[in-house]
């Protein structure tokens, strides 16, 4: 499985200093070796930036960390598994601690996002090291061969009762986190592989992926977007929707005949065009299920 290092960390961090944005401040001045120069605001958006980098191609490494791991066998693999969880808590706890020392002062935001790019670029060093990991592994989309662990108990569902192709991502976004449950079915033109985030499946559903015969037109989606995906395709985009209740923002793609399609539980909060992105990345991620 793929676990993401602090993603609810940075969700609430950035919401809380990007307000930071709408006030002069004093410029920072704390001696670092981020690259992020300027007003407190200006470090803190770039900061974020860095971090949000620095966190998915920890995330990758992870992902290889895990196949190595597994190779070693069953006890490595949990081993590893629990030497995370105990480095995301030492994670939160020692950034908090630091951002604790400026006692609300400005200069505490940035200090706290620093702390995680340092401790996170030194966490994927370290599983590069510990596993033997090349170092030109990356989150580059579509580098994977196969769809990302936590798949398999719902291919092993599906995988034999469709005849279409089944397409799934190699990278999931950082914010569906390490405790999951997937679920497959096949459907009457296709397939339908759920997220959740715990076996409580009515109250903790996380993303969706599916593929169907049939091909949807963009004339038919209210609200949506034509968006260009990897290798020449074009998607169909929808931000998150509420009414009486939210839908996932989703995002549509037809290839060799087949209408594919992910759904991702993300906070309506969020503005459209970071939804977008997240949604494009997780496509051109996707690759065929063997």
């Amino acid at each position: 499985m793929v676990m993401h290092p602090a993603s609810s960390t940075l969700s609430a961090l950035t919401s809380t200093l990007l307000v930071i944005a709408l006030f002069p401040v004093p410029a920072w001045s704390q001696d670092d070796d981020d690259g992020c120069e300027g007003t407190t605001a200006d470090v803190t958006a770039c900061l974020i930036q860095k971090y949000k980098r620095a966190d998915v191609h920890l995330n990758a490494v992870y992902q290889e960390a895990i196949k190595s791991a597994n190779e070693y066998g069953p006890s490595d693999l949990a081993n590893l598994k629990d030497t995370q969880r105990k480095w995301i808590a030492y994670l939160d706890a020692a950034c908090e601690a630091e951002l604790a020392l400026f006692h609300g002062g400005t200069a505490g935001g940035p200090t706290k996002l620093s702390c995680l790019l340092r401790l996170t670029d030194q966490r994927t060093h370290d599983l590069r090291e510990a596993y033997r990991l090349s170092d030109d592994v990356s989150p580059v989309p579509g580098q994977a061969k196969e769809p990302t662990l936590v798949f398999k108990p719902a291919l092993e569902q599906i995988k034999s009762r469709t005849r279409i192709a089944i397409m799934l991502p190699s990278k999931l976004p950082p914010d569906i986190t390490e405790s999951r449950v997937a679920s497959g079915e096949v459907t009457q033109d296709g397939y339908f592989i759920s997220l959740y985030y715990s076996k409580d499946t009515d109250a903790s559903y996380a993303a969706g992926f599916g593929g169907s015969t049939v091909i949807l037109q963009d004339r038919n989606v209210p609200r949506s977007t034509r968006v260009a995906l990897s290798n020449g395709r074009t998607g169909i985009f929808r931000p998150v929707f509420c009414g009486p209740s939210c839908a996932p923002a989703k995002l549509w793609w037809e290839q060799d005949g087949v209408m594919y399609h992910i759904q991702l539980v993300l906070s309506p909060d969020l503005p459209d065009e970071e939804q977008q992105k997240i949604l494009v990345e997780t496509a051109n991620s996707t690759v065929a299920a063997r």
